[in-house]
């Protein structure tokens, strides 16, 4: 079927460009998304929105730049600094990646947990006006879903991290629940980036967030590289070459 008709089944369509994760045939204790001891998980979730927002406006200044421009520029950003570049606003302003985190958490909240895809795209293209230093995959695809290409097909084939940036709620909303966690990573990744890096990108970083929720204690590196590893069975690797070593 055609992709841009209004008949076309979606997520058939998805499945068939293997751009939805397979089961991953592991429940939660297998992955690990059990608590390994008591856990506050409002906490958790405060600490990932507003951790992820601060992490966000502290590193902006050096957003795009090699590390080691940020390390001789500014040495080690612990203190919110003037930001100069597009759509500036004031000290400790963040970005787009923490605006679109929030509509993925929105889109959450007002949806029983679940992204709906026309939902999102709604809320998608009321953020463009407002957008602060979004990518152009994420934009140009925002543009598009605005004059009313269909959610599945909109996205850019893009492999970067636009999608995996504003994934956190959807790790904190199905942490004990590994199959939901990977579909709803994906289908919120999908819109903006119709991508298997980029879908792929998105279930590691809302099974990261769903898995350190869990742990009362330390991590131990080992066993979180491994969950992470397992987590991705049933996800399509279409085998490309990382560019960066």
């Amino acid at each position: 079927p055609d992709p841009d008709t209004d008949t076309a089944d979606p997520f058939a369509l998805l499945a068939a460009d293997r751009l939805l994760p397979e089961p991953c045939g592991a429940d939660a204790a297998g992955l690990g998304l059990v608590s390994d001891g008591p856990v506050d998980l409002v906490d958790r979730a405060r600490g990932s929105l507003l951790g992820g927002a601060i992490g966000d406006a502290l590193g902006r200044p050096g957003e795009t730049k090699p590390r080691a421009r940020v390390r001789e520029e500014f040495g080690l950003l612990v203190d919110f600094l003037p930001w100069f570049g597009y759509e500036d606003g004031p000290v400790g302003t963040s970005t787009d990646d923490t605006q679109l985190t929030m509509v993925v958490a929105e889109c959450l909240r007002d949806n029983a947990g679940r992204i709906d895809p026309d939902d999102l795209v709604e809320r998608l293209v009321a953020w463009l006006p407002v957008a602060r230093g979004a990518g152009s995959a994420t934009l140009q695809a925002c543009w598009a879903l605005a004059t009313g290409a269909p959610w599945w097909s909109a996205g850019t084939p893009s492999a970067g991290n636009g999608a995996a940036m504003r994934v956190s709620p959807i790790g904190l909303v199905h942490r004990s629940d590994p199959d939901a966690l990977r579909t709803e990573a994906a289908i919120s990744a999908v819109p903006t980036h119709r991508d298997p890096v980029a879908v792929s990108g998105a279930v590691v970083h809302a099974f990261a967030v769903a898995w350190c929720s869990h742990r009362a204690g330390g991590i131990d590196p080992d066993a979180f590289v491994d969950a992470i590893g397992r987590c991705l069975i049933g996800v399509h690797d279409p085998g490309l070459v990382p560019r960066k070593p």
